[in-house]
């Protein structure tokens, strides 16, 4: 239960991630994730972000990556325990999940052929239905920017992604964030290795380079992100480090692809 914890708080920490800003030399966001895995419930979470520093924290767990080392650290705040991967190690575990997920959909969907469709309609539901299918490859397009509207105080425009012709995620950016561009190369790196973590993680990635700005709202599958603040700080680069008396365990990713 613990693993399947993370790879759901990964999952909405990788949308969430998508509305992550920087300007000047640091920056502090809130944001608000709902649907999907959580069902009614509404995950917090905060975000800071410096140069070469990503910290983001919700659902009682800590992510700290950091660019200039190639590290990734989980820290749970409650036990007092933290696991570290290079970046190498994340993405050779992202591969063997990402291929064991495939298998296992594909050996199921060929089960579920048989079925009656009641008993079919279940096991999709129990299987992530939606979720899956926005996870699984494909082509990805985006189109916009298009229709505009107001939130969280910001004037949006909206992106539409598509995969295989199929709806895939929805965008509301803005370009009233003054100096996005500053940390952009910082964010997209953070982005793209975050992505790594969940099957289809590069095309999702990819598809957020073409928006312009910075997202504000994202829908995907069934899961809304929402920013609803966002503010100029230099976060201490303590922050950024694994807290003194924290006890080193194994990573929850690396152990369920180790076999």
């Amino acid at each position: 239960m613990g693993t399947q914890k993370s790879r759901k708080f990964l999952l909405c920490c990788a949308i969430a991630l998508f509305a992550t800003a920087a300007f000047g030399q640091g920056i502090y966001m809130e944001s608000n994730t709902s649907g999907g895995p959580l069902g009614d419930k509404v995950m917090p979470s905060k975000t800071f972000m410096m140069p070469k520093m990503f910290r983001q924290e919700g659902n009682n767990e800590v992510t700290i990556m950091r660019l200039d080392r190639e590290k990734v650290y989980h820290l749970d705040p409650e036990k007092k325990t933290y696991s570290e991967m290079t970046f190498a190690e994340l993405e050779e575990a992202a591969k063997k999940a990402s291929a064991e997920m495939n298998s296992h959909m594909a050996e199921m969907q060929a089960k579920m052929k048989d079925m009656p469709e009641a008993q079919r309609q279940m096991m999709e539901k129990m299987m992530g239905g939606k979720i899956a299918g926005m996870m699984s490859e494909g082509k990805i397009e985006v189109s916009g920017p298009g229709e505009k509207k107001t939130i969280s105080g910001y004037s949006c425009a909206k992106f539409a992604a598509t995969k295989d012709g199929k709806d895939y995620v929805t965008i509301w950016a803005t370009k009233d964030i003054k100096g996005f561009d500053v940390l952009r190369k910082d964010w997209e790196q953070f982005s793209s290795k975050m992505m790594s973590m969940v099957p289809n993680g590069k095309g999702l990635a990819d598809a957020f380079k073409k928006v312009e700005g910075v997202a504000i709202q994202t829908d995907m599958a069934g899961i809304t992100t929402l920013v609803t603040k966002v503010e100029q700080q230099s976060t201490p680069a303590s922050q950024f480090e694994v807290p003194a008396g924290y006890t080193k365990v194994d990573s929850p990713l690396k152990q369920a692809t180790a076999h």
